[in-house]
């Protein structure tokens, strides 16, 4: 059976089962799965690890769950920025060259830092899995304007495919294993040197 972390409440939000409750765990029922919409049950029993499992037979695929857990959860936390004012950081590795001491050394030195940007401050609109120039995002940031876009792309099984990397549009792309790998942006910050998050066509 099926072992799930997160379901989508009755009032749509996630709900984490280990923070349920024996007295509230009807309160915001039925709970539905992400992955499939079949109706889940929360197992809280004081033996075994907390969790949502489905009710009754149910053909569901974990990879599918994942995916639309990530691209909810990170719409859900991107949004509650933007109605905080509050940061969601993207750190980005940016390499420098110093030419100084080249005649001495034979060779420029490279020296690596970080740059980072509040996306929010660029992106105040966000969107989840709408058609931008004939390609489906999992997530479209934009610019006030319109003008300006970033994707948000979940790595489950699949990566970001040709078509989508040749628009030139940025795009930051988050690979996820299991429910655990939701911190990766869970804190408000995607950090390019983390090994599940990766940057295309980004200026250097």
């Amino acid at each position: 059976m099926i072992k799930y972390r997160y379901a989508r409440g009755a009032n749509q939000t996630r709900v984490n089962v280990t923070a349920l409750t024996s007295e509230a765990r009807y309160e915001n029922a039925p709970y539905t799965c992400f992955g499939c919409g079949g109706e889940l049950i929360a197992n809280l029993g004081a033996k075994k690890i907390k969790h949502f499992s489905h009710k009754g037979a149910h053909a569901c695929r974990p990879e599918s769950y994942l995916h639309k857990l990530a691209k909810h959860a990170f719409f859900d936390i991107y949004s509650e920025c933007l109605r905080e004012g509050a940061p969601f950081f993207l750190v980005q590795d940016v390499p420098a060259y110093c030419d100084h001491f080249q005649k001495i050394l034979g060779r420029a030195c490279t020296i690596g830092h970080e740059r980072k940007h509040d996306l929010t401050r660029f992106f105040p609109k966000i969107r989840l899995e709408v058609p931008f120039k004939g390609v489906v995002p999992d997530i479209l940031l934009q610019s006030a304007d319109g003008q300006e876009q970033l994707f948000v792309e979940m790595a489950v099984t699949h990566h970001c495919d040709y078509e989508k990397r040749n628009l030139g549009v940025r795009i930051v792309e988050i690979t996820l294993q299991d429910e655990v790998d939701l911190s990766v942006f869970s804190d408000r910050i995607l950090a390019e040197n983390d090994d599940r998050v990766a940057l295309f066509n980004f200026k250097r």
